[in-house]
């Protein structure tokens, strides 16, 4: 089913965005205010927000990164740190730019080891951010210099950690918006959106396009075009650059909404046992 759709859907989206790609970038909309605004109207490097995704206002403040810490890497589910502050995971596939943007968000120029070669983090890391929340990187997914079986490891205890986890509060899909839509890609969002988990579509490397193709903004339309073929509803998503640190602050600021909108959530659920 994802094979038909990136050979048929991808390409008829890219399509209408050929002109556009061609033209002059404007690196600076994916730094543009969170809006909620209809598909139709869509500028695909500023960030999207679902008209249905109601997220509770926060003071700019809590979208500042004060301080932030290596807390923990877990080789299995037993070694995860105990479910205390909401987690935000962040996966894509290998060299798609994980650290790269975890530093970025974080302020760090190597709080996350950044590495050419895929494959690098193999382990889930909790790291601790103001002392209330944690940005967790997983292992990527796709093409590592490591075994079959410690990929399937890896898939199995990220899988595991999403099903399981009480305090996730979203995780962050990276995907290459350099490149076309890749089938990986396409699957792991179809995995977490049918399975109801909490999903953002976080769109690198926005100041990189490839010759000869639709470009970052083509790409990103192609890949909504795909999840809207397979019958999903497009996830919000925001379009990065960690090298040109595009997108960042934006993607902060959603976050600290997801956090609180989680925080509300647990409440009118301890509200409503107690009644």
């Amino acid at each position: 089913m994802l094979q038909r759709m990136l050979s048929s859907n991808a390409a008829n989206a890219a399509a209408p965005t050929a002109a556009a790609a061609q033209q002059p970038q404007q690196p600076n909309a994916a730094d543009a205010p969170l809006t909620t605004a209809p598909a139709a109207a869509l500028n695909p490097l500023q960030p999207y927000i679902p008209p249905g995704l109601i997220l509770p206002k926060v003071p700019g403040s809590s979208s500042t990164v004060r301080s932030a810490e290596f807390a923990a890497g877990a080789y299995s589910g037993a070694q995860l740190p105990p479910e205390r502050w909401p987690e935000v995971a962040v996966v894509g596939r290998s060299n798609v730019g994980k650290s790269s943007l975890i530093n970025c968000l974080l302020g760090s120029s190597s709080l996350a080891k950044v590495s050419k070669h895929p494959g690098k983090t193999q382990s889930i890391n909790h790291y601790l951010v103001n002392r209330n929340w944690y940005l967790v990187d997983c292992p990527g997914y796709g093409y590592a210099k490591v075994s079959q079986a410690k990929r399937a490891d890896w898939h199995r205890m990220t899988q595991q950690y999403f099903m399981r986890r009480g305090t996730l509060v979203d995780i962050l899909l990276l995907v290459d918006a350099s490149l076309p839509p890749k089938e990986a890609d396409l699957a792991g969002a179809e995995w977490l959106l049918q399975r109801n988990l909490p999903l953002t579509l976080v769109f690198t490397k926005i100041d990189k396009a490839k010759q000869q193709q639709a470009g970052p903004a083509g790409n990103i339309l192609a890949f909504r075009a795909g999840l809207q073929a397979a019958g999903l509803a497009v996830p919000a998503h925001f379009a990065t650059s960690a090298a040109k640190k595009l997108g960042a602050q934006q993607l902060l600021q959603y976050l600290a909404q997801r956090r609180a909108h989680a925080a509300q959530q647990q409440q009118k659920l301890l509200q409503h046992s107690i009644s």
